[in-house]
């Protein structure tokens, strides 16, 4: 049998630690001492993923000789390039359409800048999800490079010693693609692996090696090489070379996984309150550019010249991925790193907008809107998804600079209709009239259709409030009920089926706060009704507590007229700045284990079968829903607000929104100032039903709204 060797470098030059003036200054002359190491040990092979933005940008201008030096190594078969994400994101966080996006960018900048590139993928942390093979082989990778700790977390039936290819299996069952397995000195002893090797009964196998280029001593490469010759049986080769060759060994069917943390956890990348910041800035910028492609795509249908706003949107959709880099994240950034994803996003944002709001204007003129005769405010609505918006809260915000209108003198009207609309907040000029708010009606919209609102003076036809119940016990409508002891929200009631969620010792939902410098607060909550719906909309109690000495919650639940779901609006306050832990949403539905939890990632709708007591934190998109056989709930979070990007899975409880403090030493990572969020909750029995899918995405991304301002002869007005 042979151990075949091959070494790895990741080549990152956005690198968390540092500037990026103090990256261009320290590492070309490391890569270069690498280099000169490999040129003394022409034998020795290795694979490289290179960074295609900035690394590859950097080092043609300061250090082209590194470029020319990996070149020369792959004309020698020393060397090859493998891929990763374009700008050194983590690719189980992207969208379908965002990796096909990013892969075609990365593969266009590698393949005009080395010689040739291989069909490997390395992925940046090592992150994965069981979707993965499936964006993989639609865009032409051929294997992928995994770690094997990471994999024997999650199979302890795969032996520590059993480095053959392998293959990952999908969560559909049939796509599959072949992955070798790396080791990193960080984590164990690549030459005593090597050793416990020989004449294992597994044959032919590939240890990868694999380290951060920038960090890796060349010393220590020559240590293991001079052990390796003392042994016989090992070979140096390239990875695409040996999976040529290579038959399957095992089908592995891997869940959630990262190459630092070990499976299940994505801590250093969506879990401090800074990353979660950055995430709902990824969210914002995610809408902002499906409202343009909605716009352009309207323009171009209409004949209309849209190359300029085209390759504007094509820029945000760049500027947003060097945003999601890791190194801007958890992974103890410099301060300068993490404000620079936030100046990222906020181009992204800033340029998507303007593509939209361009191509928007240049069709205006061909289209004619119904307006009434002296509205205060004009908007048009619009659902840029490619499916329909179930009937849902739409909120429209709205400001009226002039002092003309009461709150109740205030009628939206969608079309020619006037319809039932509620606040939930509002500001008022000094004499009483209405200056802005948040004005929500219940609405849905056909793929693609544009309607049109309006803001008029009026009174509106209150409904009875017969449709909802509510008081400090209760808050329901015909469909659910929350039923609170004690102020404490102790369970849900799903009225169609007397299915209930939550419990006597288990109260359906909770609140912790723990920080590091402060003593949890064992007080009772307080209870109040805040909106009895008399607006014919929606009713309303809020829950308010103190959890320590400086952090308090204020939750607003509501219910709405004829929607089987309940709405939490959560915001926590602190007061100075603490490390520690925040989880403002915790939940006991009484969906025991076994059950199903569903993920969209990937934009694939990804199930997982969880059986045992393990507390995990798998992935997911801002929505989830978890069953067994009994009962069932979605949760969707309002993106825009504050994003979630996992959640913490126990036996009994399932957390939302959980942030903490990663590096407590951080002042980054400290909780200050307001904690915000705002999520749907809908029960369901039985199959995941295929509307409250689409009520969860559209939850998440809401409908497109668009102020007008009337201008005749422009506009038309009908």
């Amino acid at each position: 049998m042979t151990v075949y060797v091959n070494f790895h470098f990741h080549l990152n030059m956005f690198y968390a630690e540092y500037t990026d003036e103090e990256v261009i200054r320290r590492f070309p002359n490391i890569y270069r001492a690498l280099l000169d190491f490999f040129d003394r040990f022409p034998r020795i092979k290795a694979g490289w993923d290179i960074e295609a933005t900035r690394s590859i940008n950097y080092l043609k201008r300061v250090a082209p000789d590194v470029i020319d030096r990996i070149n020369k190594g792959i004309e020698k078969g020393q060397f090859e390039i493998l891929l990763d994400t374009w700008s050194f994101s983590l690719p189980a966080m992207h969208t379908g359409e965002e990796f096909d996006f990013q892969h075609r960018l990365a593969v266009k900048n590698l393949t005009k800048t080395f010689k040739r590139v291989s069909k490997g993928y390395f992925a940046q942390e090592c992150s994965y999800h069981p979707a993965m093979p499936i964006l993989f082989r639609r865009n032409g990778v051929d294997y992928f490079v995994i770690q094997m700790s990471a994999v024997r977390n999650l199979l302890q039936d795969v032996s520590n010693l059993d480095h053959r290819m392998h293959e990952l299996i999908a969560y559909d069952g049939a796509t599959t693609i072949p992955c070798v397995l790396f080791v990193t000195g960080v984590v164990e002893d690549p030459v005593a692996k090597i050793k416990q090797m020989k004449d294992s009964e597994f044959g032919d196998v590939l240890v990868v090696i694999m380290e951060d280029a920038e960090v890796l001593r060349t010393d220590v490469l020559e240590d293991y090489i001079s052990e390796f010759d003392k042994l016989g049986y090992v070979e140096y080769v390239l990875c695409s070379d040996f999976v040529r060759s290579a038959k399957v060994g095992k089908s592995l069917a891997l869940h959630d996984l990262t190459w630092v943390p070990g499976p299940y956890d994505y801590l250093l990348w969506v879990r401090d309150p800074w990353d979660q910041y950055l995430w709902t800035l990824n969210e914002n910028v995610r809408q902002d550019i499906r409202e343009a492609e909605f716009w352009i795509k309207k323009a171009k249908g209409e004949g209309v010249d849209v190359i300029e706003e085209e390759g504007e949107l094509d820029e945000a959709k760049k500027w947003m991925l060097l945003g999601q880099n890791s190194d801007k994240l958890g992974w103890a950034p410099c301060t300068y790193k993490r404000f620079q994803g936030e100046y990222e996003y906020r181009y992204a944002s800033e340029i998507a907008q303007i593509a939209g709001a361009v191509a928007s204007e240049k069709i205006f003129s061909r289209m004619s809107f119904d307006w009434a005769k002296e509205p205060f405010k004009k908007y048009l609505i619009f659902n840029y998804h490619p499916y329909q918006v179930p009937e849902m809260p739409l909120n429209l915000g709205i400001r009226l600079e002039d002092r003309v209108l009461k709150m109740e003198e205030v009628v939206l009207q969608i079309g020619e209709e006037n319809v039932l609309s509620d606040f939930t907040s509002s500001k008022l000029h000094f004499d009483g009239t209405l200056n802005e708010a948040n004005l929500v009606y219940i609405g849905g919209l056909k793929p693609g259709e544009i309607v049109t609102a309006q803001i008029v003076k009026g009174e509106l036809e209150m409904e009875s409030r017969e449709a909802f119940s509510v008081s400090e016990n209760v808050l329901g409508n015909e469909l659910l009920e929350l039923q609170f002891k004690k102020g404490v929200p102790l369970r849900l009631v799903d009225k169609s089926n007397d299915t209930i969620y939550g419990g006597e010792d288990q109260p359906f939902l909770d609140s912790l706060t723990s920080f590091l410098d402060e003593e949890n607060l064992e007080t009772s909550p307080s209870v109040e009704v805040s909106n009895r719906g008399d607006r014919g909309v929606f009713a309303e109690v809020r829950y308010n507590r103190m959890l320590t000495n400086s952090s308090s919650i204020s939750t607003r639940f509501r219910v709405y007229r004829g929607l089987p779901l309940l709405e939490v609006e959560s915001q926590v306050d602190v007061r100075g700045a603490h490390a520690g832990r925040i989880e403002p949403l915790n939940l006991r539905p009484s969906i025991g284990r076994p059950r199903m939890l569903w993920r969209e990632l990937g934009s694939h709708l990804v199930p997982l079968e969880v059986r045992d007591n393990r507390i995990f934190h798998p992935l997911v998109n801002d929505w989830f829903a978890l069953s067994n056989d009994e009962k069932g709930l979605i949760v969707a979070g309002d993106g825009k607000i504050r994003s979630f990007k996992e959640i913490r899975d126990g036996e009994t409880e399932i957390s939302l929104f959980k942030a903490e403090s990663t590096y407590s030493t951080d002042p980054m990572e400290a909780f200050r100032g307001v904690y915000q969020l705002k999520c749907i909750i809908v029960p369901f029995k039985g199959r995941l039903p295929d509307k409250y899918v689409s009520l969860a995405r559209c939850y998440t991304m809401s409908p497109g709204i668009v102020g007008m301002t009337q201008y005749e002869g422009f506009r038309q007005v009908v």
